[in-house]
């Protein structure tokens, strides 16, 4: 077998570069998910171009008595925020899967 471990993009600037790829082990076969880290533009004002908004991280809630067992949940409340919608990307139906 063969594994891909990268990809050539010849349009970049430069002559072109090699962008790393990583495997996500949840994905489903035969999909393709891109996104970039950081925006080649020198004036676009974006730190991020998608970070996590915690509007209330990881509590836990120990519910009341009712049985002889202690309910309880665990729960957080976090927002995505995405910058620049235009730097993600997801190919579907690539190759047999």
């Amino acid at each position: 077998g063969s594994m891909v471990a990268g990809y050539f993009n010849k349009f970049a600037p430069g002559g072109g570069q090699v962008i790393p790829m990583e495997i996500h082990p949840y994905l489903t076969a035969g999909t393709l998910f891109m996104q970039t880290e950081y925006l080649p533009y020198p004036l676009s004002n974006v730190d991020n171009v998608a970070q996590i908004k915690c509007r209330r991280d990881y509590h836990q809630v120990d519910w009341p008595i009712t049985s002889r067992t202690y309910q309880f949940g665990v729960y957080v409340d976090e927002v995505l925020q995405v910058f620049a919608p235009f730097s993600f990307c997801v190919l579907a139906n690539i190759g047999n899967g």
